[in-house]
């Protein structure tokens, strides 16, 4: 199970995903938004199995949105980076990249995101993206409810309004990502199937980038007014590309 976002506000887009991979069979693991390994069950009697990313770039010019089977998820990115060329820039005719996600099978959903020149294009995979108060949102996994009731319970942190670089999207999916990680550090969220950890990617004009060198801080406030001493959350969450080798995990 997994949840993946993306967000423009009139501008350029941003793209969260978690970290969480789910199977079948219960098994110890550490997480790192929690404060000890343990056994997480989640949706549909699965188990949370470990982290992988579901925000890949492939090249400068291409980001792989994921949810589904990570198996199919890696063959289709290993297809696509011996398929292109090792360009900055997206070749005129890219039929091998059309060819390669028409044959993403069932049980997967894919956004691939392509910088062309001075724009970008959405090509969606078993997904689509729809309009919102004049956002454009794209949702994928079991987790895509959490996050559109993110957007119609938080108005407050979701700009109207963009800047050119597409920070106020980026800010969006920073606010969500740090929401949801608060509530899996008091014990909250793992339950449905998605979380662990997230990445943020967005376009730059040197190519797709994800955010990095952050810290988390949070605080559980009791209603008689105790609290938790605060929790620094400063694990690396970016994960190599060689992660994603051969399972069967589902995100």
């Amino acid at each position: 199970m997994t949840l993946v976002a993306g967000i423009s506000i009139g501008g350029l887009p941003a793209f969260v995903g978690d970290l969480l991979l789910s199977w079948g069979m219960p098994s110890e693991i550490d997480l790192p938004t929690l404060r000890s390994p343990g056994v997480f069950p989640g949706m549909d009697n699965d188990y949370a199995a470990g982290l992988t990313q579901k925000l890949i770039i492939v090249r400068p010019y291409l980001l792989i949105a994921w949810a589904g089977l990570r198996r199919e998820a890696t063959r289709i990115v290993e297809a696509l980076d011996a398929a292109l060329p090792r360009t900055k820039q997206l070749e005129e005719h890219p039929e091998a990249l059309f060819e390669i996600l028409n044959s993403c099978s069932e049980g997967t959903e894919i956004v691939a995101l392509v910088i062309a020149g001075s724009s970008i294009f959405p090509f969606c995979v078993r997904t689509r993206g729809f309009e919102i108060d004049d956002k454009r949102v794209y949702l994928l996994g079991s987790g895509a409810g959490d996050f559109f009731s993110f957007l119609q319970e938080c108005p407050e942190l979701v700009p109207s309004q963009e800047q050119a670089d597409g920070l106020l999207a980026r800010t969006t999916m920073l606010r969500f990502a740090a929401r949801a990680m608060a509530f899996q550090i008091i014990g909250k969220g793992l339950e449905n199937s998605w979380g662990g950890g997230f990445e943020v990617a967005f376009p730059t004009p040197d190519g797709f980038q994800k955010i990095d060198r952050l810290m988390f801080r949070a605080w559980k406030l009791e209603r008689d007014g105790t609290y938790e001493p605060p929790r620094d959350c400063r694990r690396p969450f970016r994960l190599s590309h060689a992660a994603m080798a051969g399972s069967s995990s589902i995100a």
